[in-house]
């Protein structure tokens, strides 16, 4: 039931107290009858019955007085409603699916899912991408290359080898000894002409090198050997002594000449980088896709960045490779691209990025209740699981713009990607922190254990006594009195048992964790998507004004009309911060002159009717995509980078609206929508009571629905929930999955006298269990001894609701202003006079 009424809330149908203790009471009485039907095979009619009654006029309640309730009359509404028929006996003769169709919803909203679309990890991918495109593009149009030499002798001198000196004639000779050896060798003479040229085209491999010129020297070098040489000349006397020695000194030389021929080359390879696979190109000028170069000016780049562009440069290598041995020099050049070019690999990742925006995944309303919901990381893995498909890399890259363009592609997935999983780390941080608080604030059952108990609870079995006895199975019907329990008041000359006292059959409370979007809860969860100055988004706000809007048009009223200029006035203040922010991304985004940027913003805003529609238009996303068209227009911008600044713009309308000085005070908005609610609701009561009052009070439900399918449309502007209640699972904004909220239900309840019958027993009277209050005598020799006392059938229960919607306005929650709803006499029920003043569980325990 809270699900449905949550649902028909989000919706847009007046529903202000989503689970109030009128609905806890009716899923009380509906639970028993189910429960006695699963285990004795029956339900007590009077329960059906009043189950029934309660259920019809319950959903009147709802549409025309949403709280309170008239004692007595529901009191005789309930117990006196009609039984169903054939149900004397111990076994019913109708269908009992049947019987309780009258309070079993046709739909389980618990089933209710949601699409969650990639969304803003669209943007902020496309942002990220669009910021570095440049360097994506240089990645793809980058060239390594390198300059080689290859020397080969084509003469060798020999070795040069000095004369000995010749000898002179003298008395006495010593012979030349070398007493010195020089080698010497000169620098090479380089001689020829030309420099390496030309560009090669065709379609390349990974890897492959391509010649990107040739050119040719012819080299000499000397070798020169110089040897220093010593002879000694003695002169003797008569009688064979030294008279005197004389030292000689010489120089020889000798030199020889090696020729070389030295070739120059220079070779490259497309070589990118990034995450585009790696594919065949048809580059270097071979590709029809570019509007550029195409790699065409990288092996002249490459030639000059190597030094080798000028014939003295070819002569320094063919110099160095003749000296010192072989030459590999390598460098790295990036080809250059032209505007066109830029543009299409920009229209490569916004024609992707607009197929991304709209990628979703369905997520489980129940699941997201629990905090089990996982859409983001779904997303992440899905945009994985097809990212071949759509990057969509060719079999050949035509040209180095279309490898950029994939390359490209595939980062802004990686982008996205990234992006998605940090906010699905967010989303789990923020649901988990929603559910500890819950948990603690409620002091009751864990959600998800009380969701569990609710899955175990729909196949509770059906439970027979004899059934494998010799007088076959025996059969009981149940009956309460009273069979339906009500929360009000129940005289005891009315039903039997209560021995003319007046009583509480039952006693419930619920508690609304989430009952408005600010005040009540603080975390820092609910600080970043809701504020913490008592704020709305300004998208909140406009839908104020457009609802205020709606109901002066069905009739003026003073003191809204106050209200609804007051907060017009906030929101137009709001909008020229947004329009701040988004004049900086124009400024910086494009080359506009102050005047096209402000020509842009202006025309923007002036294509909305009101200011509550544009208010809105920011909160969708819209109003920015108007504004990047607008520029576009005024710029003369191309479509991929109107489509880049769009994506831009909305990363700053975002990022923009969740500032507190965009945000709207919210006594703005309460005075706003509290007018409008008083007129459309007024409206659409007359439109209702006057309907009633034709149809006749028999067909009240059908009246309700009717009111419902003919005045829909404009329960959709209704103001009971435009500002929305219940905690938003946004991590971040923009990543509004869903909203979720949660009740604390305990329930107490007492059967004054309780019977069950059996289809066996004595002849003509069938065997009755009776169970009431009183005390337990026996009689002994002519005195009453009280033996004990009989206590009557108890019973108590309690539970937590979990409900989630999607994102979005109005969310779901209770917004009458209770949040801890009580029932009369809680906690307490039976006999009146017996509760406690105060306190909670100082009643006896059922």
């Amino acid at each position: 039931m809270t699900w449905a009424r949550g649902y028909g809330q989000y919706a847009g149908a007046p529903v202000e107290n989503v689970l109030a203790n009128r609905h806890v009471e009716l899923s009380t009485n509906a639970g028993i009858v189910r429960t006695q039907r699963d285990v004795f095979g029956t339900s007590d009619p009077q329960a059906r019955g009043g189950v029934a009654r309660a259920t019809a006029r319950t959903g009147v309640t709802d549409l025309l007085k949403p709280t309170g309730v008239d004692e007595g009359s529901w009191t005789e509404a309930v117990l006196n409603a009609p039984t169903p028929e054939g149900s004397d006996g111990a076994r019913e003769g109708t269908d009992p699916n049947e019987t309780d169709a009258a309070f079993e919803s046709d739909d389980d909203r618990t089933d209710e899912r949601t699409s969650v679309p990639v969304g803003r990890a669209a943007d902020e991918g496309a942002r990220r991408v669009y910021d570095g495109l440049d360097a994506i593009i240089e990645d793809a149009y980058r060239v390594q290359a390198s300059v080689e030499t290859s020397t080969t002798q084509v003469a060798d001198g020999g070795r040069p080898t000095p004369p000995t000196p010749s000898t002179s004639e003298v008395t006495t000779t010593e012979g030349w000894e070398r007493v010195d050896l020089t080698r010497t060798e000169r620098s090479p003479e380089v001689t020829g002409t030309g420099v390496p040229a030309g560009v090669p085209s065709g379609t390349v491999e990974p890897g492959d090198r391509v010649s990107f010129g040739l050119a040719t020297r012819e080299a000499t070098i000397e070798r020169v050997a110089v040897a220093e040489w010593k002879r000694v000349t003695v002169e003797r006397g008569p009688n064979g002594s030294v008279v005197n020695e004389t030292v000689h000194r010489e120089t020889t030389r000798d030199a020889v000449t090696d020729r070389y021929r030295v070739r120059v080359s220079v070779s490259g390879e497309h070589a990118p980088t990034g995450e585009a696979p790696d594919r065949a190109a048809a580059t270097f000028g071979a590709g029809d896709a570019s509007d550029g170069p195409d790699l065409r000016d990288t092996p002249a780049a490459a030639r000059a960045d190597l030094g080798v562009d000028t014939e003295r440069g070819v002569d320094r290598i063919a110099e160095d490779a003749v000296d010192g041995g072989e030459v590999r020099e390598p460098t790295t050049v990036v080809g250059s691209y032209s505007s066109d070019d830029r543009d299409a690999v920009a229209a490569d990742v916004a024609e992707l990025a607009s197929e991304v925006r709209d990628i979703e995944t369905e997520a489980s309303m129940e699941d997201a209740a629990v905090g089990e919901a996982e859409p983001y990381a779904d997303l992440a893995h899905a945009l994985r699981d097809r990212r071949p498909e759509l990057v969509d890399a060719p079999e050949t890259y035509d040209g180095a713009v279309d490898r950029a363009g994939t390359a490209a592609r595939s980062a802004y997935l990686d982008a996205v990607i990234g992006e998605l999983e940090a906010a699905a780390d967010d989303r789990e941080r923020a649901t988990d922190g929603f559910l500890d608080r819950v948990n603690g604030a409620f002091d009751g059952p864990d959600v998800g254990d009380a969701l569990a108990s609710r899955e175990a609870a729909r196949d509770p079995g059906t439970y027979a006594v004899g059934e494998e006895g010799p007088g076959g199975e025996v059969t009981f019907a149940p009956n309460g009195s009273p069979g339906y329990l009500p929360r009000t008041t129940v005289d005891g000359e009315a039903v039997d048992g209560v021995n003319g006292t007046t009583t509480r059959p039952l006693a419930v409370r619920n508690v609304n964790y989430v009952t408005v979007p600010y005040g009540e809860v603080s975390s820092g969860v609910v600080d970043r998507i809701l504020g913490t100055q008592d704020t709305v988004r300004v998208r909140t706000a406009g839908r104020s004004l457009l609802l205020a809007n709606e109901a002066l048009a069905t009739g003026d009223d003073p003191d809204l009309r106050a209200d609804r200029d007051a907060l017009a006035r906030q929101v137009s203040d709001s909008l020229e911060e947004v329009d701040v922010e988004l004049g900086a991304t124009l400024r910086t985004r494009t080359s506009l002159s102050r005047d096209e940027r402000h020509r842009a913003l202006e025309e923007a805003a002036a294509s909305y009717g009101s200011t509550g529609e544009r208010a809105v238009a920011v909160g969708n996303g819209s109003y920015p995509e108007r504004v990047a068209a607008e520029a576009a227009t005024v710029g003369s911008l191309s479509r991929a980078a109107e489509e880049a600044l769009a994506a831009n713009l909305r990363v700053a309308t975002r990022t923009a609206a969740g500032r507190e000085t965009v945000r709207v005070p919210t006594r703005f908005v309460d005075g706003t929508t509290s007018g409008a609610r008083v007129l459309l609701r007024d409206r659409i009561e007359k439109a209702i009571e006057t309907e009633a009052v034709r149809a006749g009070d028999a067909a009240a439900g059908k009246v309700s629905e009717k009111a419902a399918e003919e005045l829909g449309d404009k329960w959709s502007m209704k103001p009971a929930r435009s500002v929305g209640a219940g905690l938003p699972v946004a991590p971040v904004p923009g990543y509004w999955m869903t909203t979720v909220n949660a009740w604390r239900v305990q329930v107490r309840g007492e059967y004054p006298r309780f019977t069950l019958r059996a289809d066996v027993g004595a002849p003509g009277e069938r065997f009755a269990y009776v169970r009431s209050e009183g005390d337990v005598t026996v009689d002994v020799g002519g005195e009453t001894v009280q033996l004990g006392e009989t206590e009557p059938v108890a019973f108590e229960t309690e539970t937590v609701v979990a409900v989630a919607v999607p994102a979005g306005p109005p969310g779901v929650g209770d917004v009458d202003g209770t949040r801890d709803e009580r029932s009369a006499g809680w906690p307490c029920p039976g006999a009146m006079g017996e509760s406690p003043a105060s306190g909670e569980g100082t009643c006896a325990d059922p």
